[in-house]
């Protein structure tokens, strides 16, 4: 059986899965020891991360602009448009590419709602299936 050691909470634990149990290509569920079930996004690094949420975001966005609007806000929008800052949350840029770029940096202001873990170790099986040696996870 294939495992994933990771750091929650300061605690680390381990939990085994099997890689058909993944969703997408770096997606899977785990239970936390009694505590709660999320799903976790595994990624070989920051940067790596930052990229997902950055493309994420991007895709949602051109999936259903209508809930970009309901999302960014149409007074944000038209201030872009403009070429003035603004922006749905504390920081203000002046236009959309600039607000997905601040995804890069900030991966907890996108679709997670807790990270970075620590992943502490993987079995060789879940390194093939992910094609990389994760070394950090976010969950929602």
């Amino acid at each position: 059986m294939s495992f994933i050691a990771i750091k929650v909470n300061e605690e680390v634990h381990t939990i085994y899965v099997n890689p058909d149990e993944f969703y997408g290509d770096n997606c899977v569920e785990l239970e936390i020891e009694g505590s709660y079930t999320s799903l976790f996004y595994l990624f070989e690094g920051d940067d790596a991360a930052g990229d997902y949420c950055v493309e994420n975001q991007r895709t949602l966005i051109e999936d259903d602009p209508e809930g970009a609007i309901d999302l960014i806000g149409a007074e944000t929008l038209i201030q872009w448009a403009l070429g003035n800052l603004a922006g749905p949350g504390s920081i203000k840029v002046s236009s959309l590419d600039e607000w997905l770029e601040l995804f890069r940096d900030l991966p907890l202001e996108g679709q997670f709602e807790e990270g970075p873990h620590q992943i502490v170790a993987v079995s060789p099986e879940i390194e093939e299936h992910l094609g990389f040696a994760p070394t950090i996870a976010y969950s929602h």
